[in-house]
């Protein structure tokens, strides 16, 4: 996949999670939703990052190895919320708990901002319009 696509599909998964967190918590399941949209917005992303990278000669293979070199490069400002993320994304994946669930979701919107920031970023720099 190009880089235009891979950065076109986050921006999609990005629509969809901004979505989910515009429901009410109250319902478990809106709740549950918002977690995967998380989970595949986290995935979509690195590949993004990856592929944009790799575009300027920098091979990664690794979410924490593409967040360094972000970070490295400017692309990202705070890599310590970039990888809180990823052990949200982590916790999320691995096992299912309704308490951690709870503290990832209140944890979401910083994450969507983080990534719709780099969202931009990887737009404005590799996207041809």
């Amino acid at each position: 996949m190009c880089v235009n696509t891979k950065i076109d599909v986050m921006g999609k998964a990005l629509d969809c999670l901004e979505e989910a967190l515009s429901k009410s918590t109250k319902d478990l399941l809106a709740l549950d939703a918002s977690i995967h949209r998380f989970e595949f917005s986290v995935e979509l992303s690195w590949e993004a990052l990856k592929h944009c990278l790799l575009q300027e000669g920098i091979k990664t293979t690794t979410p924490r190895d593409c967040l360094k070199h972000a970070f490295v490069y400017n692309w990202i400002k705070d890599d310590v919320s970039w990888l809180r993320m990823l052990q949200d994304h982590t916790l999320a994946s691995s096992s299912y708990d309704t308490y951690i669930a709870s503290q990832i979701y209140n944890r979401l919107l910083t994450h969507y901002k983080s990534m719709k920031q780099l969202h931009i970023f990887l737009t404005n720099r590799f996207l041809c319009f």
